[in-house]
Order: C-alpha cells, then sequence, then structure tokens
C-alpha cells in the first residue's frame, strides 16, 4: 500500500509516533511518502532526551522512506538552507503525494 503522512506539528511526542509509525509501515513493506508542512518542518531538526527524533529520521532514511518539506514553511522559520534530510518542494508535491496514496494520515 501507498501511504501519505503530513506532519503538521512540532508537538515531539506526536511526531516521534508519527515517524515510528512510518517506520512500521516500511519495515512491512508499504511504500510511505512524508510531507512536512507548518510548523512540522521543524521537526526534520528537532531532538529530544526521551525521543529519539533524530534516530527514527535515520531509520527511516535506511529503510527507504521519501521526506519532502514545505519550502514557504521552511522559508517563514529562516530554516530552508538547513533541511538536509528532507527535499524542499511545493504544495503540488503535496498535492500529487494526496492523489498517488492508497492511504493519507495527518500527525
Amino acid at each position: 500500500m501507498k501511504i501519505g503522512v503530513f506532519i503538521t506539528s512540532n508537538d515531539t511526542e506526536k511526531a516521534w509516533n508519527a515517524i515510528r509509525y512510518m517506520n512500521v509501515a516500511l519495515e512491512m513493506g508499504h511504500t510511505v511518502t512524508a510531507f512536512l508542512m507548518n510548523s512540522g518542518v521543524e521537526v526534520e531538526f528537532m531532538d529530544h532526551e526521551l525521543f529519539d527524533i533524530q534516530n527514527q529520521w535515520q531509520k527511516y532514511a535506511q529503510l527507504g522512506g521519501k521526506l519532502y518539506s514545505c519550502g514557504t514553511c521552511l522559508q517563514f522559520r529562516k530554516r530552508r538552507d538547513d533541511a538536509q534530510l528532507s527535499t524542499v518542494t511545493t504544495m503540488i508535491d503535496a498535492v500529487k503525494i494526496t492523489e498517488e496514496s492508497d492511504k493519507v494520515l495527518t500527525f
């Protein structure tokens, strides 16, 4: 199954669980494409002593997950040039993810 995941919040625990969910889906053989938008673009840079977000991102990349982030949302936060894990893109790709996914989840 093709799963599209939109992370729209910078809530640490919510982001951690979203990435863990995506990793399990990949391990189960699903295709996962994630799009970071709104304050969710900050999740790429976050880490926490209780929630191993950066390790989860590394695992996501190793499992072949695709990660995109909203360029405008990054620009508002003056972080556009900091994105290294994600491909900086536009809402056009957000719509394409929705169109091409069998299921879409939002965290």
